[in-house]
């Protein structure tokens, strides 16, 4: 946990996604879409209000962070006794009562994250649903086989014009 412009970021999210110190090109590639769909879309479906305000993930010295007021606002619902237990990393110390002190969801917001979850879900069910991430994985392959494909034809074309020229 480090603080830097009053924000208290966590490397939990991400210790053992980057073990390694991850290059700002490829943090430019996969950061946006990390944080858009793991870190705000969730947000939006618990119907934070300031969801799409926040910064909620940077890089520093190559390791990546996220804002750990996510998950305060992700833990703060659960009742101590069901706490998933990898929840205790992404808190100082492991200290997970903090989440309670998290400005939202407040008792009178719980009409309103009940109602985000229930048009996350209705909107889209089959998106909100991990059993649908196996059809998701399954549509998503043979699109990126084909990009691939046409990338190394690309990339053979080039080499070759490349070895006409010498």
């Amino acid at each position: 946990m480090h603080i830097f412009d009053n924000i208290l970021w966590t490397s939990g999210f991400f210790n053992e996604r980057f073990p390694a110190p991850v290059s700002p090109l490829g943090w430019s590639l996969i950061g946006p879409q990390i944080e858009e769909l793991g870190l705000r879309d969730p947000l939006r479906y618990l119907g934070y209000p300031d969801a799409g305000k926040i910064p909620l993930t940077r890089l520093w010295r190559g390791h990546p962070y996220a804002n750990a007021l996510a998950f305060h606002i992700f833990f703060k619902p659960f009742p101590d006794a069901i706490l998933p237990e990898d929840a205790y990393r992404y808190f100082p110390k492991g200290d997970a009562s903090i989440r309670k002190r998290a400005l939202y969801p407040r008792w009178i917001d719980v009409p309103r994250l009940c109602f985000s979850l229930l048009w996350a879900f209705i909107s889209d069910p089959f998106n909100m649903s991990p059993l649908n991430n196996y059809r998701h994985w399954k549509e998503f392959v043979p699109e990126y086989d084909r990009e691939i494909a046409r990338l190394r034809v690309r990339l053979d074309s080039l080499a070759q014009a490349e070895r006409a020229k010498s």
